[in-house]
């Protein structure tokens, strides 16, 4: 899934500069390894990918989250080349005891790219 995104990725954004399995360096904030993270004029794509939202898991949504709590500079994007109803019931079931108001909040700081989008041509 990683290669795919950054070979769809590369394409869309050839004079930018692309990174794999990368960290951020936020101040005194480093954040975990990114799959992919692309640099846009002092802003960052930071792209999480799964093949499958059954190996997605609290700890990524978190570790997401952290990075992008850091900094206005930091888009997210959760791609997981699976269905985005599966996707949702995932997110659902690893929620744990945060509220849904709370959670649907932390949800709406990152965009998810589908097999949906996917079958669409570039979703990126």
């Amino acid at each position: 899934m990683e290669l795919l995104s950054f070979r769809l990725l590369s394409k869309k954004f050839k004079d930018e500069l692309i990174f794999r399995e990368s960290k951020l360096n936020i101040g005194n904030f480093l954040s975990h390894t990114w799959d992919i993270i692309i640099e846009l004029d002092k802003h960052y794509n930071c792209y999480e990918c799964k093949f499958s939202s059954f190996s997605l898991k609290r700890i990524h949504i978190d570790k997401m989250l952290a990075s992008k709590h850091k900094s206005d500079n930091i888009s997210i994007f959760l791609v997981v080349l699976h269905q985005l109803s599966f996707i949702n019931q995932k997110l659902k079931i690893i929620q744990g005891n945060t509220s849904d108001e709370k959670y649907d909040e932390l949800l709406n700081e990152f965009k998810i790219i589908s097999l949906e989008d996917f079958l669409e041509g570039n979703p990126f």
